[in-house]
This record gives structure tokens, C-alpha cells and sequence, in this order.
């Protein structure tokens, strides 16, 4: 459940495992919010005196008052507190209605193609 939420919602869940056990174990979400579908992209740092591993987060979003919508948010590992992502940004806004039932015989499913990547030209 969101903070400040009295529903159950559905959240982004992150875990982070490493070969020492579990580093970071957190959800994301907002009160009158859904967030699904999560992709994720670990970057290292290429510096080695910086060192780290950052985090790309791309993932959806709706509610009552917003269509399905792609957002993203990210971590740096060395400037970020633990189990914490910054704020999502909106990527893409939701247009109209997602409607579940299959178009000439074909299935729309939602999420099944979402990712994230880092674009190392920038």
C-alpha cells in the first residue's frame, strides 16, 4: 500500500541482491496511483574513483485521473540514500482508455515490451 494511501495499490518493487545478500529491498508508489510494469538497467560508473552502479527505472503509471502513462526515475548509488528513488519524471502521457479485448484477433497486452536503457553518447 502507498504511503498516505488506504488502498491497496499496485507498486514498483526493487531488490537489490548482491553476492554479500540483500542490499536494497523498497517499493515505489503514490497514494491514488498505480505504478507496473517496471524495466530496469544497471550503469556502472566509469570512473574509478567515483565506483557504483546507478540505476535507470522505467515503468508505468495511472490512476483515476491519468491514462496509462510511462514515467522514469533512477538512483546514483554514492549520491542516493538507500532504498530511495528520485522523483519520476513523465516520459510519455497516457492519450485515451486501454481496452484489454483483442483487436482482429490479436491480444493487447500492456508492458510487454517496456524497458530501459542508458544512452551512452550522452
Amino acid at each position: 500500500m502507498p504511503p498516505g494511501d488506504s488502498q491497496i495499490r499496485a507498486c514498483a518493487r526493487f531488490i537489490e541482491l548482491t553476492a554479500a545478500g540483500k542490499e536494497q529491498d523498497f517499493d515505489l508508489g503514490q497514494a491514488g496511483a498505480y505504478y507496473f510494469d517496471p524495466a530496469v538497467e544497471i550503469v556502472p560508473d566509469p570512473s574509478p574513483i567515483v565506483g557504483g552502479n546507478d540505476l535507470i527505472a522505467a515503468f508505468n503509471r495511472s490512476s483515476a485521473k491519468e491514462h496509462v502513462s510511462v514515467v522514469a526515475s533512477g538512483r546514483r548509488e554514492r549520491q542516493d540514500p538507500p532504498n530511495t528513488l528520485r522523483i519520476p519524471v513523465l516520459v510519455k502521457a497516457g492519450e485515451a482508455s486501454y481496452l484489454v479485448s483483442a483487436t482482429n484477433g490479436v491480444d493487447r497486452n500492456w508492458g510487454d515490451y517496456s524497458g530501459a536503457g542508458f544512452d551512452p553518447l550522452r
